[in-house]
């Protein structure tokens, strides 16, 4: 078993728009966090997610339908996420261990649907 709770989270004016730069705790033990961004610098607008995992399990996480193709930014904390364009974990786009990205490139925007994680350095296959 493993902690989860919401993220604490520092929120920022940049520029006059609001920004996340990073989370106040740190993952626990086999704990993996993710955080996506609709928009470039990890800027806080709706549809936001977070998502908060034991990373022994492996579990593919399927994106609420509201989320598809509203991806920019993203954020990998404790552990190695492959994301997919498609549901189930399918048709995979990159990997990110432990890792944030402020702006997907053209090939990654706007695409992911499902994304699955483990420990740090790990190598997941794409489901056909």
């Amino acid at each position: 078993m493993y902690a989860s709770s919401l993220l604490p989270i520092g929120l920022f004016l940049l520029s006059g728009s609001p920004v996340i730069l990073a989370s106040t705790t740190v993952p626990m033990k086999n704990e993996v966090r993710v955080t996506l961004f609709s928009k470039p610098n990890f800027e806080f607008a709706p549809p936001y997610w977070y998502g908060s995992h034991d990373l022994t399990k492996r579990l593919c996480v399927n994106l609420p339908r509201e989320h598809h193709g509203h991806v920019e930014s993203y954020l990998v904390e404790g552990g190695c996420c492959t994301f997919y364009e498609k549901k189930d974990c399918k048709k995979a786009l990159f990997s990110a261990n432990r890792k944030a990205d402020r702006k997907l490139g053209p090939n990654h925007r706007n695409k992911i649907e499902s994304y699955q994680c483990g420990k740090p350095g790990c190598k997941l296959r794409s489901r056909r």
